[in-house]
């Protein structure tokens, strides 16, 4: 992430979810500075989609994930970029965001890592 997309995130969970369920939260200070993680976050559900909608406007996400992926699993061939690229939507990257912040991490991860690991196993063990 970069500082200018940061800088947006931080004016977005302001704008959108507000200061004071952000102090609420233990992501600010009652001066306004911030103090938190959004590690063990857990915000109402409109507050999470919220914040899940400044994350996808203020970066690019589904690239980021994409990015992790091919850290992790090294360079991938087409076949497998083209069937991630259809789990890695906006819609799901929208739903893991907003789980996350929710505080229901795992649940919000395995509804991305599931249809990840069926696209892996289709195309097979060529990787």
């Amino acid at each position: 992430v970069t500082q200018k997309q940061a800088d947006c995130v931080g004016r977005g969970f302001v704008a959108q979810v507000g200061v004071d369920h952000l102090t609420k939260y233990g992501l600010l200070a009652k001066d306004g500075k911030a103090v938190g993680s959004v590690s063990g976050l857990k915000m109402s559900h409109a507050d999470a989609a919220a914040a899940a909608g400044v994350m996808l406007d203020c970066t690019d996400a589904a690239r980021m994930l994409n990015s992790a992926l091919d850290s992790q699993a090294g360079a991938v061939d087409a076949t497998t970029r083209a069937c991630l690229a259809k789990i890695l939507t906006t819609d799901r990257v929208r739903s893991l965001y907003t789980g996350i912040f929710e505080g229901e991490e795992q649940g919000a991860a395995t509804k991305l890592t599931a249809p990840l690991l069926k696209c892996v196993a289709a195309v097979g063990p060529s990787m």
